[in-house]
């Protein structure tokens, strides 16, 4: 007999529960819940007042499913939803078109038979879980192949999904395993229900009733006492949709939705929730707007210090999301520093452990399956044994496409030979015993324990997968695999999913994430709503409907219990910084009580607390040791103490302006010795463009004079020797012959600009190429002086000058070489744009700091590829000039005296900066703080101005 009660909220639920202890006591009458937590609590308020329970007391719906089909067939098996998904892919891979499509019915389109595309594996579980109750019909198929000729459009959208659905469904009913989702749609076609169960049933499954679930009851109800208790606020005309699996349970029982009587009454909540409208002030509802999720937490966890220490109890207090696990590592900080135990277990997700993440990379990469990060983690999983610098790892294997990217390296490539073809059919125990060959880091047996066990319980010894299926199904459980770091307090805070807190006593809500995307379902088919009322109509069949409102309803629900006190909060960006949308539930509330729907700072916390403590406070709360606590006040010490340099300190013009630039950068590069080299990727960074050109450039005016009569072959034989004498590495070795014609172009433009040069000054003699600066700096003078070997100095000076250029009368001309004109200007603006580097390098060859004679430098100019033009810099105005031309009207002339000053006042700028230097004076000021956004160590900078 099936009885329907109608409940307006709650604590409706909850008395009925309370007169009904007896008789769940005494083996009469089992529970109905739709959630774990429920269970739990239902079942701990029993034993209080009874010595012992039944098992079947109390049961989830998926437990009696479960259970049903274990009574019809004990050689079922109940599986994951990533092994069923698993056995999905296997039967894509093996599948053929033809015997698919048999009889004409449909064509299947070859691209659903792509093994590698996941998505299709993923769908077909979703339309079996939806069309099960047909599925499993002995008629299903032939009837539901009439209906999808009779109803074109629907047959367009998904009748080619059903056809494989079907065909899919064959191999799970022959191998006897069904996936949990599934095995109501499979019961409600079993005609012997009557003999599987024989306790009365309470059904409390509110808005989790799915319309396959209400037909197994009322099958179930021909034969056994059903009482179903549904919920019934006022404002549930609302969520018709929400509620359409009662509308079929009234159906059975002839009757009206609105004539069925309540068994309490509804006096009290007459008016329905209205939550919103009827709450008294703040005292009862309080909406709230946060600027990111992690705002939301602090914001939560400062109120639920001041309800503590104004004594309410912890257990009386709750916190609510629809997916609370998000909230989880967040809000477990804070609760922690807050002093605060929560009910929850702590787990830690399988996904989250460095030993199981490398065991998985190495896996992937043994299969030929190569990306950057399963490198690094592969390669860097103990840093005294790494085959290579990171520095240079990220340079190398940033960008990697195939697996053919390995050969950059080959001592790399070597380590991760393919060991398993991944097309390959192997048994479960060759797979996953071949894998764990791999897991070279200590994993802890319980970790092991806990995931191979799952894998033994569901997976039979004689499976066969393809082995890039049992990748991932491997993957896919280890990232719904949790586990226990230690037990929750009975005691503690209540943290709770949305669909899991109706049965909760606590007087203090705080209901988390009510954004439009946590309500939303992530399950989708193209079956409508339409189509699923058309089915019922047509044949009967009540099939699963996804309902984005569900949880909105559930979230109002809960709600409807007026003991309680609810803070209701939306944060505007997730934890990843993705900007999320108000829910109409919140905003609807929002609106309705007239509160403000601007942005709120959140309250306070400890954390906040201690961050703002002083120096000694927070030694004193640490209880560090002497040696501790000084490094900490050297740490925190604004003053910067002189350094003491063990060894010799390497300067160069570069460093110089790094440093003029920013100190900090000076610090990072030169002191921590970090760098940021460009990526290898398929097209070639300016960096290693720019030293190409610089090598090709060298060897072209090597020999003097100068040949300017090359051959294209004999110019690409020099861009390739450039190209080996550099160590150049490409991301793709059959790109360079493309690649190579640019650099012979850029050959030739070069040869043409300096034979055109030469032809107008032919004293021109080009007597160095990367000329080497060396110079020591005395520690108190800060002096420059030419280096000797026997010295052995603290502070050394050192370059590199790309060309000098005399005419064989004591007169020299210095060009550096630069890919484009961007970012260069003429020397009056050197001095005050901290740009040393040409003006110490005349220094450098004036005053004998390199191996060549010491020659006046009348001329230091830029050559810039881009355009083959020598017009930035400086030309010493002259009567006897044999090196350049002072006809342009460019204003790069100088008087002698001019000269003289400017390489005076870059000398005492350079010994400044030294300076500067030696005393430590790193601080992140940077000259331009503009500059500031597009500075690569910007994240690792600490400058005021970037936190304001």
């Amino acid at each position: 007999m099936l009885k329907i009660i109608a409940s307006s909220g709650p604590q409706d639920s909850l008395r009925l529960l309370e007169e009904n202890f007896e008789n769940i006591q005494t083996q009469k009458m089992t529970w109905l819940i739709s959630d774990l937590k429920s269970k739990l609590e239902i079942q701990n308020s029993l034993l209080q007042k009874y010595d012992f329970l039944n098992s079947e007391s109390v049961l989830r719906a998926s437990e009696l499913w479960r259970l049903l089909l274990f009574r019809v067939n004990p050689e079922w098996q109940v599986v994951s939803r990533e092994f069923a998904i698993s056995l999905i892919g296997q039967f894509l891979k093996e599948v053929k078109t033809d015997e698919v499509s048999g009889s004409n019915q449909l064509r299947i389109e070859s691209k659903f038979f792509q093994a590698e595309n996941q998505g299709i594996a993923n769908s077909i579980y979703n339309y079996i879980t939806q069309l099960m109750p047909v599925l499993s019909h002995p008629m299903g198929a032939e009837m539901m192949g009439e209906w999808l000729e009779q109803n074109r459009d629907s047959n367009t959208r998904w009748g080619h999904w059903f056809l494989l659905s079907s065909q899919v469904w064959k191999i799970f009913l022959k191998r006897k395993c069904v996936a949990a989702p599934w095995t109501s749609g499979v019961l409600v076609n079993e005609l012997d229900i009557d003999k599987l169960w024989s306790r009365a049933l309470t059904v409390d499954l509110g808005s989790e009733l799915s319309q396959v679930e209400s037909e197994v009851l009322v099958m179930l109800s021909k034969y056994i006492d059903v009482v179903v208790i549904e919920p019934s606020p006022a404002w549930a005309q609302v969520y018709a949709e929400t509620l359409t699996p009662y509308k079929r349970l009234h159906e059975a029982r002839s009757l009206q939705i609105n004539s069925q009587a309540s068994l309490f009454g509804r006096s009290s909540v007459a008016a329905g929730l209205r939550f919103y409208e009827e709450a008294s002030g703040e005292d009862r509802v309080s909406f709230k707007k946060f600027s990111t999720e992690l705002a939301e937490v602090k914001d939560v966890c400062a109120q639920i210090r001041k309800h503590l220490d104004a004594g309410i109890k912890a257990q009386e207090i709750a916190i609510i999301a629809p997916d609370v696990d998000s909230y989880l590592p967040a809000l477990s900080s804070y609760l922690k520093v807050e002093g605060v135990r929560i009910n929850r277990d702590e787990v830690v997700n399988f996904n989250q452990f460095k030993e199981i993440n490398q065991w998985l990379a190495r896996l992937r990469l043994r299969l030929g399956l190569c990306n950057e990060s399963d490198l690094e983690l592969s390669l860097f999983r103990h840093h005294d044994r790494s085959p290579m610098k990171y520095e240079q790892f990220a340079r190398l294997f940033k960008f990697v496409y195939s697996r053919d990217d390995l050969k950059r390296d080959p001592e790399i490539e070597k380590l991760f030979l393919i060991d398993l073809d991944l097309n390959a059919q192997v048994s479960r125990d060759l797979f996953f015993g071949w894998s764990l060959k791999f897991l070279s880091t200590p994993v802890s047996l319980d970790k092991l324990d806990v995931l191979f066990k799952k894998i033994w319980a569901e997976i039979p010894v004689e499976q066969v997968l393809g082995v890039d299926l049992w990748m991932t199904y491997l993957q896919a459980l280890i990232s719904k695999t949790n586990f226990k770091i230690s037990l929750g307090d009975p005691q503690g805070v209540q943290v709770l999913n949305l669909n899991s807190c109706e049965h909760s006593l606590a007087k203090i809500l705080f209901v988390m994430g009510l954004s439009e995307e946590a309500f939303r379902t992530q399950f989708q088919t193209a079956i409508s709503a339409f189509d699923v009322r058309k089915l019922a109509q047509d044949f009967g069949f009540q099939i699963f409907s996804p309902d984005q409102k569900r949880a909105e309803f559930q979230a109002k629900w809960i709600l409807g219990n007026n003991s309680s006190r609810a803070n209701l909060s939306y944060a505007v960006t997730n934890f990843s910084g993705q900007i999320l949308s108000p829910s109409w539930l919140w905003l609807e509330g929002a609106q309705g009580s007239g509160h403000a729907l601007k942005t709120q700072v959140p309250d306070p916390t400890r954390w906040d607390e201690l961050q703002n403590l002083a120096a000694e406070q927070i030694l004193e709360l640490k209880s560090y040791s002497d040696h501790d606590r000084r490094n900490f006040l050297k740490v925190l010490n604004h003053e910067n103490p002189n350094l003491k340099f063990k060894q010799s300190i390497y300067l160069s013009a570069s460093s110089l302006e790094s440093y003029a630039k920013c100190p900090f950068i000076y610090k990072a590069t030169r002191l921590f010795k970090l760098t940021d080299q460009p990526s290898l990727d398929l097209d070639i960074d300016h960096m290693t463009k720019g030293s190409l050109i610089h090598k090709i450039f060298e060897k072209l005016t090597r020999t003097q004079p100068l040949k300017f009569t090359y051959q294209d072959q004999e110019l690409g034989q020099i861009v390739d020797e450039a190209k080996d004498e550099n160590a150049m590495i490409l991301g793709d070795e059959r790109l360079w012959h493309s690649q190579k014609r640019r650099y012979i172009k850029i050959a030739k433009r070069f040869l043409e600009f300096e034979k055109a040069w030469r032809a107008e000054f032919p004293k021109t003699q080009s007597i160095g190429q990367e000329v080497k600066v060396q110079a020591s700096l005395d520690p108190e003078t800060l002096e420059f002086k030419a280096f000797q070997s026997q010295q052995d100095p603290k502070i050394i000076f050192r370059g590199s000058i790309d060309r000098i250029d005399v005419d064989g009368d004591g007169h020299a001309v210095i060009i550096d070489y630069k890919s484009s004109g961007g970012g260069l200007s003429q020397y009056t603006s050197w001095l005050k744009n901290d740009q040393l580097q040409l003006l110490l390098y005349a220094l450098a060859v004036e005053n004998g700091w390199t191996a060549i004679p010491a020659q006046q430098v009348v001329s230091a100019v830029y050559l810039v590829v881009q355009n083959m033009s020598r017009d930035l810099g400086f030309k010493l105005i002259s009567d006897e000039n044999w090196l350049y031309s002072l006809a342009d009207k460019k204003k790069n002339k100088i008087h002698e005296e001019e000269r003289t000053r400017l390489l005076t006042a870059a000398y005492s700028q350079a010994q400044k900066k030294v300076s500067e230097i030696l005393k430590g004076d790193f601080r992140p000021e940077p000259k331009k703080p503009e500059d500031c956004p597009e500075c690569k160590w910007r994240e690792l900078c600490r400058a005021e101005h970037l936190s304001q």
